[in-house]
């Protein structure tokens, strides 16, 4: 007999709760955002602990376009009578008299910016003053624009309204975007330029003899701006980069105690990640609401081009399509077989690495059959159960929170709470999502969910779970549980198995 969905919720309550309490360990190095503030801190230990993976990233989501770079003039080549120069007053004076700045033309508005060269990067040396979509002035004031630069959001400086590009489309307030495919996002910065991703934030670092974890900012803030009445702080604006501090000031003739830039990492759905610096001797990475008001400091490198897909990528098309002898089939050992005689299932090709994927329709929805096995360039790319390489060819990877929910290929996604409650409700009951090769499962659906196992610090255990998109307040997202019949939150360093879903067809991409 089968039960209605939600009485059996109810019914199983108490069990559900012993499941998530597997979940629910205390652990100092994930950061929960605080309520009552729009900053946290993310300590030196843990910022030293992530450098590796950053590195890893850099490899795969900072790759910038080939285009030829644009030009650098030498410094004066502009006339500023004829033009708008940004203020030079918080430049280091001894490289602005020696020529040592460079100077570029925002043709979108006439305003010409210093340069500075730092290791192997190009960085404008002023603050973006270009006004954009959910941008201001402190206090309103053009003077605060025009002395120290315009304040964005996340979702303006990323320019995730698409005035200018595509490369962060599908990004905001409330939403993930996968950095695999925007970034670098030139964002609201010039053509030829970008929005600083953190490990170039770090590289920078680097560059002037740092750690990218900790570095002693008072080579990188303004001579000028940073002497708050009693206090002297000694700022070498060593290598010309000249950070001013745009809060907490007194006056528009400078002295504040802090500022922040904003990169383009995603921490949470509604916080993003920033570069802080403060008045005294160290500056670290935090995270930021998205809505914060932040400054932009321009990186040179063209963005990647905005990705033109063919008419049929990551679409569904009838299985047998692709050739598994060009192309690496999941394996379909543990589908419905009778389907997949009958052709009911679709397939999508990953062309990320040439898996093939079998699909199937549930009531509105388009689900692939089979768990992710999507292996990335991160240090964090995904667990074989047991470590066992054959287990991810048979039940797919296993993944944190943190990489799994952005894995999926383009027009597809992790599915989200919402998601999983609609099919849920679809099916009316979970033990018909399960494979014809788990104990009572008869898969009417199509859906074929088997036992994929999960990871946490203490190893690996058998379980028929999945991560939803959907996260919880930062340290914790949300779970589906088949074999415990619930939704459930869950640490997010816990490593499980990932459904994809089709996107809305009216917005597919």
């Amino acid at each position: 007999m089968i039960f209605n969905l939600h009485a059996k919720l109810l019914v199983l309550s108490v069990t559900s709760l012993l499941a998530l309490s597997a979940c629910d360990d205390d652990d100092s190095n994930f950061i929960t955002p605080k309520s009552n503030e729009h900053e946290t801190d993310v300590s030196s230990s843990s910022s030293t602990n992530s450098s590796s993976s950053r590195s890893d990233k850099t490899s795969s989501s900072s790759v910038l376009d080939s285009r030829e770079d644009v030009e650098i003039m030498p410094s004066g080549t502009y006339d500023c009578s004829k033009y708008k120069c940004i203020t030079t007053e918080f430049l280091n004076q001894d490289f602005l008299e020696a020529g040592k700045y460079g100077e570029f033309l925002d043709k979108r508005d006439g305003q010409v910016y210093k340069t500075i060269q730092i290791g192997d990067q190009v960085w404008m040396a002023q603050n973006l003053n270009f006004t954009a979509l959910m941008s201001s002035c402190y206090n309103d004031s053009v003077a605060y624009c025009e002395k120290f630069g315009r304040l964005y959001t996340w979702m303006s400086a990323m320019d995730t309204a698409r005035v200018f590009t595509t490369n962060a489309k599908g990004c905001g307030y409330d939403r993930y975007c996968d950095p695999d495919i925007i970034l670098p996002a030139q964002g609201v910065c010039p053509e030829g330029w970008h929005i600083p991703s953190s490990e170039e934030w770090d590289v920078l670092s680097v560059a002037v003899g740092e750690s990218p974890s900790t570095t002693s900012l008072n080579v990188l803030r303004s001579k000028e701006s940073w002497n708050r009445i009693g206090k002297v702080y000694h700022a070498s604006d060593a290598y010309g980069f000249s950070a001013v501090a745009t809060r907490g000031l007194e006056d528009l003739s400078g002295g504040g105690i802090s500022t922040f830039f904003w990169n383009s990492s995603v921490e949470y759905i509604k916080f993003a990640g920033i570069r802080y610096i403060v008045d005294n001797e160290n500056g670290w990475d935090k995270r930021i609401d998205k809505n914060a008001a932040g400054s932009v400091r321009c990186i040179k490198g063209y963005a990647q081009k905005d990705t033109v897909w063919r008419e049929n990528s990551y679409a569904v098309v009838p299985s047998g399509t692709y050739d598994c002898a060009k192309y690496k089939c999941v394996t379909t050992e543990y589908l419905n077989q009778e389907f997949l005689e009958s052709g009911k299932y679709g397939e999508v090709l990953d062309e990320r690495d040439g898996q093939v994927y079998k699909t199937i329709q549930i009531g509105n929805q388009v689900w692939m059959a089979q768990n992710l096995n999507y292996k990335t360039a991160y240090s964090d790319s995904g667990y074989c159960y047991n470590d066992v390489q054959d287990s991810c060819d048979a039940k797919g990877r296993l993944y944190t929170w943190e990489h799994g929910r952005r894995l999926c290929p383009v027009r597809w996604h992790v599915a989200s709470k919402v998601d999983w409650n609609e099919l849920l409700d679809f099916v009316g009951d979970v033990e018909l999502l399960f494979s014809q090769i788990e104990k009572k499962g008869t898969d009417p659906y199509g859906f074929s969910a088997r036992s994929s196992g999960e990871k946490d610090r203490d190893g690996y255990r058998t379980s028929q779970e999945f991560w939803t998109s959907t996260n919880n307040n930062g340290t914790y997202a949300w779970r589906i549980d088949l074999f415990f019949f619930g939704m459930a939150e869950c640490l997010t360093y816990y490593a499980f198995a990932v459904r994809c879903i089709e996107n809305d067809p009216a917005d597919p991409d």
